[in-house]
């Protein structure tokens, strides 16, 4: 893959090559949206005082839960968007970098297929060593009274679990709003998942507006953005700094050898340290591409804030203003399961209020059998 643009670019050819990364880009959009989201749902602090487990006495409480399982969750969350995000990178170099129409819709062919294969990897290992399906798990969530109070705080004997229970209540105290009324906004249930989505939906802008000034740079400069990405890495490589003694530190401990793939990098490593033209794209050059194709940046933003931010924000408006009408459409799979242990829970109360019922009329009528039968022995 040539690290320059050489080849000329048509109308037609710019067109399907455009039209080839918005279809990568939404092929990724599942895998991104549900790794923000269970990138915040992770770091939600309140999380790990309403998720139900079995924890030891004495073993820490919130901490012990966070520092178990928590900060895997973190890593395993975070390399996954970030490789979710390298894919959107390189697929786009990938596909700029195409000769012809059928060249490119056939490289974001193999890009959406190499993506699927991390499922079919997945499976693979699944049935061979066993693993639970994921689509079983669940979150069992503590029952409302034995985490909170009624005033809207924790309870005390959760509180005494907690690492830092100052820390935990400073945070309850500054989230509650007059819409959650004495419950912290980041308790589920009482706008966290409505916030979890707004969220999500804005950092998944951002980070396809990035891909658009990405795209938009790499057309402009005829630089591919993994040029860009390769010379970064070699800066690190043999930078003196901090930072690039924690990636080497990285590339070591990788299970591959990297050796001729610097040997490589090596020959070309002039045109990284000495030219500008290999340097990563900053707020500079945004501001640069606003200035030459604002009619497009604008069209973009006005395009994707419609389609990702204003629905999200329109709807937590509208269960702002009529909670019981949107109610339905906020359901989960956990706030369907509670539904549906309140909806048994309220069958069951009905059930037992027809039985009582029933064995007070059977009370009456044995007693009024005996009546009868003691009139009828009197006389």
């Amino acid at each position: 893959m040539a690290l320059v643009i050489s080849r000329p670019l048509n109308e037609v050819l710019l067109r399907v090559k455009v039209l080839m990364v918005i279809i990568v880009y939404l092929s990724n959009f599942n895998l991104l949206l549900l790794t923000i989201r269970s990138l915040l749902f992770v770091l939600n602090p309140l999380t790990w005082l309403e998720v139900s487990d079995h924890w030891p006495q004495g073993s820490g409480g919130l901490m012990f839960k966070f520092g178990k399982h928590g900060v895997w969750a973190f890593l395993a969350l975070s390399m996954r968007l970030v490789v979710g995000y390298c894919v959107c990178v390189d697929s786009v170099s990938v596909i700029l970098n195409s000769v012809t129409p059928a060249e490119a819709i056939f490289n974001s062919l193999a890009i959406t297929f190499i993506v699927d294969l991390s499922q079919c990897w997945w499976d693979f290992c699944a049935s061979i060593f066993h693993f639970t399906a994921m689509e079983e798990f669940e979150f069992e969530m503590e029952e409302t009274s034995q985490v909170w109070t009624e005033t809207g705080d924790v309870h005390p004997e959760k509180l005494e679990k907690c690492s830092f229970p100052g820390c935990v209540c400073w945070i309850i105290r500054w989230t509650k709003t007059r819409i959650t009324g004495d419950r912290s906004l980041l308790c589920r249930g009482y706008g966290y998942r409505m916030c979890e989505k707004l969220t999500a939906f804005i950092v998944l802008y951002l980070i396809y507006r990035r891909q658009f000034y990405l795209v938009l740079f790499a057309v402009h400069t005829k630089v591919l953005p993994v040029a860009r990405d390769l010379c970064t890495q070699w800066r690190l490589h043999a930078g003196k700094t901090l930072l690039s003694q924690i990636f080497v530190l990285a590339e070591r401990s990788l299970v591959v050898s990297i050796d001729h793939a610097l040997e490589e990098m090596g020959e070309v490593s002039d045109k990284c340290d000495g030219d500008e033209k290999y340097h990563p794209m900053r707020v500079d050059d945004e501001q640069e591409l606003w200035n030459e194709y604002w009619k497009s940046c604008i069209m973009f933003e006005m395009m994707f804030l419609c389609i990702l931010v204003v629905p999200q924000i329109s709807f937590v408006v509208m269960h702002s203003l009529f909670p019981e009408e949107t109610a339905e459409r906020l359901l989960d799979a956990d706030e369907e399961q509670e539904q549906e242990i309140v909806t048994l829970q309220r069958k069951q109360a009905e059930t037992e209020e027809i039985v009582k019922e029933q064995d007070e009329k059977i009370e009456k009528l044995i007693e009024e059998l005996r009546q009868l039968q003691q009139s009828a022995s009197v006389r």
